[in-house]
This record gives C-alpha cells, sequence and structure tokens, in this order.
C-alpha cells in the first residue's frame, strides 16, 4: 500500500521545508505544531484520496464528475485506462504487457495503481473490461456473448459470474434496467 507522509519537525526553512516536499511528502508542518490543524491536514489528505477513487469510478463508467485531483495521478490513470482500452480485444494482453508500456518498474506500478484506485492491476484491468461490456450492452444491439469476445473475454461462464460480482447483476438483467430507467425519463 502506497503510505502518505506529512513531515512534521524543527526545521524551520524553506529550504528544508522544499526539500522535504521533493522527496515525496504530501505536507510539511514544522513545531511546535498545533494538533487540529494536524488532523485537519489528514482529513484533508484522506477526503481527497476517497475522491481520487471516486473519479476513478466514475471514469470508467464515462460518467460526469466534478472531483479535483492530482494532475500527476488523473494522467496517469488516463495514460493506464487509453493502454488497457486499446488492448480490450487482445485476449493475450496482461499486467506485464501493460507494465512495460508504462514504463515503471513492476512494483512502482503496483503499488501506484494500488494508492489510486484501491485495486491491484489485475482488478482493474478486469473492471475496465467489465464496464466497457456495461456500456456496449446498453449503447448497442449486440448480444452478450459478442460484446464480452469483443473485449477479449473467452470464458462466457466466467464473464457471467464476475458481471454478477461487480453490479450484484446478471448482465441481462442489467441490460433490462438501464432500458426501464430510460424509459421512465422520457
Amino acid at each position: 500500500m502506497h503510505i502518505l507522509v506529512i513531515l512534521l519537525t524543527a526545521r524551520l526553512s524553506a529550504i528544508n521545508e522544499l526539500e522535504g516536499l521533493e522527496n515525496g511528502a504530501v505536507d510539511y508542518l514544522s513545531k511546535p505544531f498545533n494538533p487540529k490543524i494536524l488532523y485537519a491536514k489528514v482529513s484533508v489528505i484522506l477526503q481527497s484520496r476517497f475522491h481520487l477513487k471516486e473519479y476513478y469510478q466514475r471514469q470508467i463508467l464515462l460518467d460526469p464528475t466534478e472531483v479535483a485531483i492530482p494532475d500527476e495521478e488523473k494522467l496517469l490513470l488516463e495514460k493506464v485506462m487509453s493502454i488497457v482500452e486499446a488492448n480490450l480485444s487482445d485476449r493475450e494482453f496482461n499486467v506485464p504487457m501493460l507494465v512495460k508500456e508504462m514504463g515503471m518498474s513492476q512494483s512502482a506500478f503496483y503499488r501506484k495503481i494500488k494508492s489510486i484506485t484501491g485495486q491491484s492491476v489485475v482488478e482493474f484491468i478486469r473492471d475496465v473490461r467489465m464496464k466497457r461490456i456495461a456500456q456496449l450492452l446498453t449503447s448497442s444491439s449486440m448480444r452478450i456473448s459478442e460484446v464480452a469476445e469483443m473485449v477479449g473475454l473467452e470464458d462466457i461462464k466466467h464473464f457471467r459470474k464476475t458481471f454478477q460480482n461487480l453490479y450484484n447483476l446478471s448482465s441481462s438483467d442489467y441490460v433490462k434496467n438501464f432500458y426501464e430507467n430510460q424509459f421512465r425519463k422520457i
């Protein structure tokens, strides 16, 4: 898991603060400190992480969102998403191929994805596939098996189980509910 660091130090100079932030600290507090300020900073950081995970979930579902997230993490997620989506139909696409495309070490990439999304890289790729399937099922007249094959899933039984676990509905019920909700809006 990615650990966020807030430096609490007696060093007061701007040079020390800059050095701490450049070396990966999320924030910098100098002594003496107010515990309420420390608590507020931790709270804001945790809220930001929660919003980032919320953004990730909505982005894959292609829902609009107004969540503000750090640009560096947003760019990383967008790059990962575009690579995964470009390789959706490739049944052989796997984690090592994604890591290579990202140009990062495997451990650093794993930690970064886990810290941003709360998921392993395998879960992330699986969810991108499932959510793309959900989108295709509701925006086309293709059969479920055709859509699953289109995104690189061969085993329909495994697909149905995975879809059910993610959405708490079978894929056919998901489509039915979607169209019923669309009808109610009219």
